[in-house]
């Protein structure tokens, strides 16, 4: 047996329910009335029978593993197994398995080292697996720079599928708050809540960047913490100060942020300033900037 064979032998299929804590609970993403989660609906029903890669784009939070999933458990192998990985790590070659799905993660930030890796395999896989993938917006820069391989960009990007903010779908947080307090009662072995209207007005004023990741946070302590089987005004404003944080924590994120991205891209460009700025969409002097800025040593001749 080769080491593709071994290691797909030991990959245990995704069981439907078998899900991340962290991800918002089964079809989330494809809840709604909304004329664009409609849209999404129709482009992964008309996916899921085909055997071509996907590109599930979005922000963090939006569903795009949660929309991989519904891809793999409806097409061709949905009892086979669905691995994750993580493209930037070493796995390649055992990371395919002969049949079911194979989802990568992190595409936007690939050095030119793991592009080159995984474009032979994916161009000249034999397996009967399917490849999805899944990218922050910030891929398209890359592609549009150059900086993203072009035959690694085509084949992965020929079905592309945006899974919209939450920002986007505002008209749809009162079936997704609904949808998310019957999982998490169920889940917590609590009644079913019910919020009232001026709770979901509040709800919808939020930017809710962390998209639907948040707002089932936000669910989660609702139900946890309330007794009443209706939750209203009140406790949806407690819940949202508890849960913001201060000015001096969130510039503390930031700059921990802008120094993570910049440290990745930077690995991932090996040390070049020009094509870290095009990456960023910034200038090469703001690049250096920001490396004073956060105490990071450059390789010579960068």
């Amino acid at each position: 047996m080769d080491s593709r064979s071994a290691h797909a032998a030991r990959v245990e299929p995704v069981a439907e329910g078998a899900l991340r804590r962290d991800a918002p609970g089964p079809g989330a993403p494809l809840v709604g009335s909304s004329a664009v989660i409609h849209r999404v609906r129709e482009w992964l029903w008309g996916l899921a029978p085909l055997c071509a890669p996907v590109l599930l784009a979005g922000e963090p939070g939006t569903g795009r593993w949660r929309a991989a999933h519904f891809l793999h458990e409806q097409g061709l192998h949905p009892g086979a197994p669905f691995v994750q990985v993580d493209a930037r790590e070493g796995r390649a070659l055992e990371a395919i398995p002969l049949r079911g799905t194979l989802f990568l993660m992190g595409l936007e930030s690939l050095s030119d080292e793991a592009q080159a890796r995984w474009l032979p395999l994916i161009e000249g896989t034999r397996s009967e697996a399917r490849i999805l993938a899944s990218a922050s917006p910030t891929l398209f820069d890359a592609i549009t720079s150059g900086s993203f391989d072009a035959t690694l960009a085509r084949l992965l990007t020929r079905f592309e599928v945006r899974l919209p903010s939450l920002r986007e779908r505002m008209e749809d947080l009162p079936e997704l708050v609904s949808h998310l307090a019957r999982e998490v009662g169920a889940e917590l072995g609590r009644t079913e809540a019910s919020f009232t209207d001026g709770a979901l007005r509040r709800l919808g004023r939020e930017r809710w960047p962390g998209n639907l990741h948040e707002l089932r946070r936000v669910v989660e302590r609702l139900i946890a913490f309330t007794p009443a089987p209706r939750i209203g005004l009140r406790e949806v404003e407690a819940v949202l100060e508890e849960l913001r944080p201060s000015v001096a924590d969130l510039r503390e994120r930031q700059q921990l942020a802008e120094r993570r991205e910049l440290l990745e891209l930077l690995d991932a460009t090996g040390g070049n300033v020009a094509e870290t700025a095009a990456r960023m969409g910034r200038s090469r002097a703001s690049i250096y900037r920001l490396v004073e800025k956060h105490g990071i040593a450059l390789r010579r001749g960068s």
